[in-house]
């Protein structure tokens, strides 16, 4: 994935509840981005960032 910028980071969330992922997909060429939000120990950044990617390339599909 040389061509595409990774981004993860934490969300704080409402007491109680799990933090939030969000792993964020960017294409260097096209500016594309896609993005995909999970919740801690729930899913990892591995599958975010797969789920990540499809929303790019789906949206790059519907332009």
């Amino acid at each position: 994935m040389g061509k595409y910028e990774k981004y993860h980071k934490h969300e704080p969330s409402i007491p109680g509840m799990p933090s939030k992922k969000v792993s964020v997909i960017k294409d260097k060429k096209t500016g594309q981005r896609g993005e995909a939000t999970g919740y801690e120990g729930v899913e990892s950044f591995e599958n975010l960032d797969k789920k990540a990617y499809e929303r790019m390339k789906q949206d790059k599909k519907n332009k």
